[in-house]
């Protein structure tokens, strides 16, 4: 059947207002085809979408067509001048805005206020004040005229008159951008114009006075108008400021990027109008340097070349500009054409003032460095530290973004730059800083936190402004504002993914997050679908929203998610959104047309005086939020038919399940409890109100009938349970009535209703009725009493009238209809028999356990279709367990760990699924597990408690019970655990406990001792019979922890498949101390491709310490030794962990120059290696592997390396090493000497390839050991 052309209207207008707006374009479009004579309103509205949504081709022909059909409509004219506005073609927007007016001058309060805005921005200010004044006669009330007339008095500098616009503005609308920084403006200008009066009159204006106002409003918002910036920057250029006036100009550019060209022909005016003055374009060229507009400063520099041939200066600035211009290198090494000597000490002295606090001192010490040198960005990063400590804000953000032009990666920069412009409100701007802080270091949570901090911030902000305009009865607005609110927060909160399909579950499991503030709610649709689940054996757990915190931390265990009528809150938002994104099957239950604005709530006047005018704000907010928590959902499940209607239309994949309201074992309980009707001398009709929302349908349906039924017969009396005031009409019965306060257990109301002879259940049949379910009907039913009902669209489907029920239309039918019920005992009783035979076959547990059943098992099937889920295949499921993971890589037990993943991934993918379970370091919410993917593993974290000892603990109850819960959902075939601090060693006993195979990886000597690396708190090498008690006692604090920690650890060995050691010295370590199926399994490396040696550019031999500045990684013996042989062919560089990414430190050990660098990513270490000579090793404690020592000389370095566990065991002594006993200083002495005599040598790198056991070669063991464990 084909659509009418009012089809088409009414389509589109429902469309426009669900916000479709290309379904509604598209369908305005076709009336225009099928008539191109359409009433104005249709162009006007087709336009305007079209202009909203970017269409400006479909938008120019619907003008077109227009413009050709109605020559003289205001509706016509000011649609075009909205679509031109929204192009940026401001005249033209004016020309038809002016036209609009033209013909009706009541136009809406926007075309005013958008007309003026443009008539200002070109300069027509007597126009736009006319304009102005003429829109306030209508709209007196609107903020916007009022601040653009007073941005027009502005302009002409008429203070007075735009301090009392903005000021009446602010009244209207307190939160209006930027509006108190207006008034302060006025307000100084005004201050400053009768100081100038005092003074006698001097012909040439006060250009300084005018800049610092101007300079001031910028400082206050940068979002000035245009006029505004052109205004200052030529006053700045009169008055040669021309260093501010460049930042001016770049801060122009920035707010009006279209205007760029505009505003940078200032600078050529300037070059114009001091062409002859070589002092004048010199500070222009250093200015527009000094600002980073090297492309200017070349041009300018060029031109004054041109004018100026012979001159040196010039000739000398072009090379500096063009060698800079041309550069690669990082900005962050100092630039020597521009440094002057001293800032490095002012620098020093800085950081050192400002590590004592001293943050004024620091501050002025760090400018004197900048001004020394302004290439080096840690000045700028360390001053803006400053700065923001003190408060500063405006003045740290500028310096932040200086040291990120500077070294942009700089992870602090952007991440306090983010904490700024939070701290300052700019909460978009702080949003984007943390976003890519979390980039630059996706292992830190700083980000993160500050990410929803901003988030919440905004939220808490637009929701005040929503507040507002709902109490100014302006709900439309409202709710604009919290759909954009929560778009906003859904759109910008970070939410982890998971790239792989998970398996369909067998027996899924069900989480129900709830609203449980209506206890009939909270019975009907949580309590009763836990005993239907249950009946069919699926495992089910409910919480309340307000605890969906903890509920979030429980769905990593369950299959599907059911969300009933939350509303979409920051933290609902979170949840629902990582629900979907870790794979659940994610539904939303309702069970009443609260999410629908049109038809949701009825007029206040309904609910008789039981609701406040803030609680019915509440019920008018609620709709919004109801309606977009259901739309981030996929699937719906409704109490009725007329209700999955409208749910179907919201939720995500447009799929609803009908659920209904239904028995359970407490109505089969209380009516084994035969409570027995009372004999007595009435007859008793009864009405239960739950909610308060019916009792203008009460006073107009069933009120008059019953009035006349208690008139007609005295023996007929009406119990009224729950909210309800009592209408007039039945006023004059009240010793005929019995009011009850509503009682929360459901088995007492159930009580009343017992002594019923009549029950009754009054609806007006409106939308939001017609979406209610029969429970009124079904619970009188149950207990054998007959119901006169409503026609709601529900009861016309349910009940089949004068069989199991009576239904009423009129207040006449359901004076009948009871009256029918009053005279006749033998139909009442025929009528309930009937119901209670059908209620209690249709609505018992087993038939509505199957329904959710089904519907549970559909959502599955759609979600395995829709390729979310996957059937399990028979690949065996391998879970891999280390404290660490990426991106948080730390240590070098966790680059074993991903290399051999990678390994395993890569060439045995086909055998085996591979999962991560790890830690979550520096999270402060203990326990707080997280899923996520890194490159194509799924991996799940989960937070330790950060408490001192967390390391050495080897029980915790807590994580034993996440990591059993783990595992029984996810039911791993075999458990490869490596280093378990944190974790615990718990997580093997759940293991045990529920039968896994595992085995364990050794790292250190954490299973065996209290002290991991086997050097004790002084320092000093632990011996290494670790199990012998004496030993223990002798390095142990508490020596009954020590033992009783030793025996837990090694009957969790015991308990293992295999035990592998990652070198041949430590199989020997743990078998010596007892656990004698250890095996080994040694570590391998990556193979890198071995670069070419960089020559050194000093002629010295560069040795390089990479361990880290710890006791046990020999770096004091290190620095000992260098100081005691006297190097001078040797320079030294020390990786610290503690130095901030890309910072360099100098010193030197005694003639020995030293070179301080931070930690070196992972993939950059191929490239360090080869800027080295000789890698230094001198580890006090016995490394169970060695990883740097095996690249290095994989990389063809010479390694020096102590004897101690395997640091040295793939090394060959005077081939590619040299090995040496750390106990003896001497030795290591005694070899950087001789390297040092024989410089050249060692600066050569080391011929012999040297064989490195892979990683490929390590995991191909490991597959063999596994399968032993299968076997």
């Amino acid at each position: 059947m084909s659509l009418t052309i009012d089809d088409l209207h009414n389509l589109a207008v429902i469309k426009h207002k669900e916000n479709k707006l290309e379904e509604a374009l598209s369908l305005y479009s076709k009336s225009i085809e099928l008539n191109e004579h359409q009433p104005a309103w249709i162009y006007a509205n087709a336009i305007t979408i079209a202009a909203q949504i970017g269409d400006y081709e479909e938008g120019g022909k619907l003008k077109e067509k227009a413009e050709q059909i109605y020559n003289n409509s205001d509706e016509i004219y000011r649609a075009i001048g909205l679509a031109a506005n929204k192009q940026g073609d401001f005249r033209n927007a004016i020309n038809y805005y002016l036209k609009s007016l033209e013909i009706n001058a009541s136009q809406p309060n926007w075309l005013y206020s958008s007309l003026i805005e443009n008539l200002v921005n070109i300069n027509e200010l007597p126009k736009a004040i006319e304009i102005g004044q003429s829109g306030l006669k209508i709209h007196n009330d609107f903020a916007w005229i009022n601040y653009h007339l007073g941005e027009a008095y502005a302009v002409l500098e008429n203070w007075s008159e735009a301090l009392s616009y903005y000021t009446k503005a602010a009244q209207i609308e307190p939160n209006l951008p930027n509006i108190q920084g207006k008034i302060n403006l006025a307000i100084m200008s005004i201050a400053e114009n009768k100081d100038r009066e005092s003074e006698p009159k001097e012909e040439i204006e006060d250009i300084a006075e005018t800049i610092n106002s101007y300079t001031r409003a910028i400082k206050l918002d940068a979002h000035q108008p245009l006029w505004l910036y052109c205004k200052v920057i030529n006053h700045l250029i009169l008055d040669n400021q021309l260093d501010i006036a460049i930042q001016i100009i770049n801060q122009a550019t920035q707010i009006y990027p279209q205007e760029a060209d505009l505003f940078r022909s200032n600078y050529h005016k300037i070059f114009a109008e001091n062409n002859h003055n070589v002092n004048s374009l010199l500070n222009l060229i250093i200015a527009l340097e000094k600002n980073k507009e090297l492309e200017q400063a070349i041009t300018i520099c060029q031109r004054s070349l041109n004018l100026h041939p012979n001159n040196q200066q010039l000739k000398t600035c072009l090379a500096k500009l063009t060698q800079q211009s041309n550069s690669t290198q990082n900005f962050d090494k100092i630039n020597e054409i521009s440094q002057l000597p001293g800032w490095k000490e002012y620098h020093e002295q800085a950081n050192q003032a400002q590590s004592q606090g001293k943050l004024e001192e620091a501050i002025a010490l760090y400018q004197q460095s900048i001004i020394r040198n302004p290439y080096y960005s840690w000045s700028y990063h360390n001053l803006a530290d400053s700065l923001l400590k003190l408060g500063k804000l405006e003045d740290a953000v500028i310096f932040y973004h200086r040291a990120l032009e500077l070294y942009p990666d700089y992870f602090w920069s952007s991440y306090n730059l983010g904490v700024a412009y939070n701290k300052l409100g700019r909460w978009s701007d702080a949003i984007d800083l943390y976003y890519r802080s979390m980039r630059l270091n996706p292992s830190s949570h700083l980000p993160y936190q500050g990410l929803n901090n901003s988030l919440q911030q905004r939220w808490n902000a637009m929701f005040t402004q929503g507040d507002m305009l709902l109490k100014q009865g302006k709900r439309e607005d409202a709710s604009a504002i919290f759909r954009q609110t929560i778009q906003l927060f859904k759109n910008f909160s970070y939410t982890p993914k998971l790239e792989n399909a998970k398996e369909v579950p067998v027996n899924p499991k069900v989480i129900l997050i709830v609203d449980n503030h209506l206890d009939q709610c909270l019975h009907y649709r949580v309590e009763q679908k836990i005993e239907q689940l249950e009946k069919v054996g699926i495992a089910v757990e409910y919480f309340p929203w307000q605890d969906v915190k903890l509920a979030k931390n429980k769905l990593h265990f369950y299959h599907v998610v059911i969300f009933y009528r939350v509303p979409a809150l920051p933290e609902i938002i979170e949840t629902i959104e990582y629900a979907k994104a870790i794979k659940k099957v994610v539904f939303y239950e309702i069970d009443d047309l609260i999410f629908n604005e049109q038809e949701y709530p009825d007029p206040i006047e309904s609910y008789g005086g039981m609701v406040s005018e803030d609680q019915y704000r509440g019920l008018v907010r609620g709709t919004t939020l109801f309606h977009e928590a259901m739309a981030l959902c996929d699937y719906g499940i409704a109490s009725t038919p007329a209700l999955a209607k409208e749910v179907e239309k919201v939720v995500g994949k447009k799929t609803c399940f009908i659920h209904r309201n239904a028995l359970d074992s407490l109505n089969s309980e209380f009516i084994k409890l035969k409570i027995p009707k009372l004999a007595k001398d009435y007859l008793s009709i009864f009405y239960g109100s739950g909610t308060k929302a019916h009792n203008a349908d009460f006073e107009e349906l069933a009120a008059p009938a019953i009035a006349r039924i208690l008139d007609r017969y005295p023996n007929v009396r009406l119990t009224l349970m729950g909210y309800l005031t009592l209408p007039v009409v039945l006023q004059p019965y009240q010793q005929q009535i019995d009011q009850v306060d509503l009682v929360k257990d459901v088995s007492i109301y159930w009580e009343f209703l017992r002594q019923a002879d009549i029950n009754i259940a009054v609806l007006l049949p409106t939308p939001v009725n017609n979406c209610k379910s029969e429970l009124k009907w079904f619970e009188a039913a149950c207990m054998g009493i007959p119901s006169v009902v409503s026609n709601t669209q529900t009861y016309r489907e349910i009940i089949s009238d004068g069989v199991d029920g009576l239904i009423a239309k009129t207040p006449e039918e359901w004076y009948a209809k009871l009256e029918l019920l009053v005279l006749d005992a033998e139909f009442r009783l025929k009528i309930a028999k009937t119901a209670a035979q059908r209620v209690w076959k249709e609505y018992s547990i087993p038939v509505m356990a199957k329904n959710i059943q089904n519907i549970i098992i559909a959502g599955i099937e759609q979600d395995t279709r829709a390729g979310k889920l996957k059937p399990r295949t028979s690949k065996k499921k391998l879970l891999i367990v280390n404290v660490f993971y990426p991106p948080q890589s730390i240590g070098g037990a966790t680059r074993i760990v991903k290399d051999n993943v990678d390994v395993l991934k890569a060439n045995y993918g086909n055998e085996y699924e591979i999962y991560i379970f790890t830690t979550d370091d520096g999270n402060p919410h203990p326990y707080e597990i997280l899923e996520y993917s890194y490159q194509g593993i799924h991996v799940t974290k989960v937070s330790s408690p950060m408490i001192v000892g967390m390391d050495w603990q080897y029980q915790n109850p807590k994580m034993y019970e996440i990591f059993r819960q783990y595992l029984e959902f996810n039911q791993p075939d075999l458990i490869h655990f490596h280093c378990v601090q944190r974790l615990t060693a718990s997580v093997l006993e759940a293991a045990a406990d529920l039968n896994i195979p595992y085995l364990v990886t050794v790292h250190d000597a954490w299973w065996i001792s209290d002290h991991q690396f086997l050097v004790n708190e002084r320092g000093i090498e632990c011996n290494y019979q670790q199990n012998d008690p004496l030993v223990a006692a002798l390095d142990s604090q508490d020596l009954t922890s020590c033992l009783k920690r030793q025996r837990y650890l090694k009957q969790r060995l015991k308990q293992a498949s295999a035990i592998l050691a990652v070198s041949e010295a430590f199989t020997k370590l743990y078998r010596r101390n007892g656990i004698v199926k250890t095996q080994a399994n040694r570590n391998g490396i990556i193979p890198q491709p071995r670069l070419a040696r960089k020559p050194s550019t000093t002629g010295k031999v560069r040795l390089a310490h990479i361990g880290g500045m710890a006791a046990h990684k020999g770096y004091f013996l290190f620095k000992d030794a260098v100081e005691k042989a006297q190097l001078s062919n040797c320079e030294v560089i020390i990786v610290s962990h503690a130095q901030v990414a890309g910072s360099v430190k100098y010193d030197s050990w005694g003639n020995t120059p030293v070179t301080f660098i931070a930690k070196i990513p992972q993939t950059e270490i191929n490239k360090f290696y080869a800027s080295i000579d000789v890698l230094i090793a001198p580890s006090m404690w016995p490394e169970s592997f060695g990883l740097v020592t095996r690249e290095a000389a994989a990389a063809g370095v010479w390694v020096v390396a102590s004897n101690k566990g395997a640091l040295a065991e793939d090394l060959i002594d005077g081939v590619n090493a040299h090995v040496f006993n750390p106990d003896q200083v001497e030795n290591l002495i005694s070899i950087l000497q001789n390297i040092d005599r024989n410089a050249t040598f060692y600066l050569q790198e080391v011929s012999k390839p040297t064989s490195i056991r892979t990683t490929e070669q390590q995991v191909k063991e490991l597959i063999n050991i596994y399968q032993s464990v299968f076997n």
